[in-house]
């Protein structure tokens, strides 16, 4: 018996030793960190069913809080599933903008203002009430945020998806990995920044072009909409379209405000209103003489 117990023993000792060198590796791409949020995210669910089950007061409070302020048919399963999303998406968000600084217990603080929702709802569930039971799984969480590096995150954002918001759009890669039926039955499809800047641009110039909308999606009796908007991708393309409409007709405006002979002929316009009466003698361009800025230029003065 002493040379089996021996051996159990140091199979003990040898996994004991592993389990405490554990340390989770730095993660360099979004995929994996999906990976690795979806799979404590499921187990995070998974106990909140059980503590539901077990009649956990703060958890049953905060189910039927949801139950009769937001959701009337909200199952107890739906519940967990929405709870464990997002305590793992707002710490996410919140490690994105701290950098750091980020810590499990102030990370409501660092969830970004585009996400009022999200904020004030992570807010609510990680009060001071939160069920101890689950202490240990959120701390997981975290540490897995605490390895992510950010600056190849972003880069990876930067390369493959344009200047988008990585708090926003990484939902789609998070969820295909979390719940793929889910994200299915919610369409939740990441549609390339290149083919919807295509898309707007076109219904831009097809407004100007062929319903004599002189500025596009600008114009204010354009309206637009977007049935299925998800993360707003075609509805924040539109706004930038209609800044640039803007900026370029500013730019159009003012730009003949800038011709120096126009200045100069104020000018001189000024001494002659003293003097009572003068002569002016200009050699000059003729763009102010044709532009739409000052159309009254051509004209003599008596």
């Amino acid at each position: 018996m002493a040379p089996i117990l021996k051996m159990f023993t140091d199979l003990f000792h040898d996994l004991l030793e592993k389990l405490f060198s554990f340390s989770t590796p730095e993660i360099q791409n979004s995929s994996k960190l999906s990976v690795e949020l979806a799979k404590r995210t499921r187990f995070l669910e998974h106990l909140l069913r059980e503590e539901l089950v077990k009649g956990n007061e703060e958890v049953t409070r905060l189910f039927k809080a949801f139950q009769e302020e937001l959701i009337e048919t909200l199952t107890r399963e739906r519940f967990a599933d929405l709870y464990a999303q997002t305590i793992t998406y707002g710490l996410f968000a919140a490690r994105m903008k701290a950098l750091d600084e980020f810590k499990k217990e102030t990370a409501w603080k660092f969830i970004p203002q585009s996400l009022p929702l999200l904020k004030e709802i992570f807010y609510f569930m990680m009060g001071p009430h939160f069920p101890e039971s689950l202490s240990w799984i959120v701390d997981d969480i975290s540490q897995v945020l605490e390895k992510e590096d950010i600056p190849s995150i972003l880069k990876e954002f930067k390369t493959t998806r344009w200047d988008e918001d990585p708090v926003i759009h990484f939902y789609e890669t998070f969820l295909a990995n979390y719940n793929p039926k889910e994200r299915e039955r919610l369409g939740v499809y990441y549609t390339a920044l290149p083919g919807v800047s295509y898309i707007v641009r076109s219904i831009h110039e097809l407004l100007k072009n062929k319903f004599g909308k002189s500025e596009g999606l600008a114009t204010r009796d354009v309206t637009l909409l977007d049935p299925t908007a998800g993360t707003l991708t075609f509805v924040v393309q539109a706004i930038k379209q209609v800044q640039d409409e803007l900026e370029a007709r500013k730019e159009r405006n003012i730009q003949p405000l800038s011709d120096d002979y126009i200045k100069f002929i104020r000018f001189a316009h000024w001494k002659i209103a003293q003097a009572g009466k003068g002569i002016l003698g200009f050699v000059t361009n003729n763009s102010y003489l044709s532009g739409i800025i000052h159309p009254g230029n051509e004209e003599k003065t008596p």
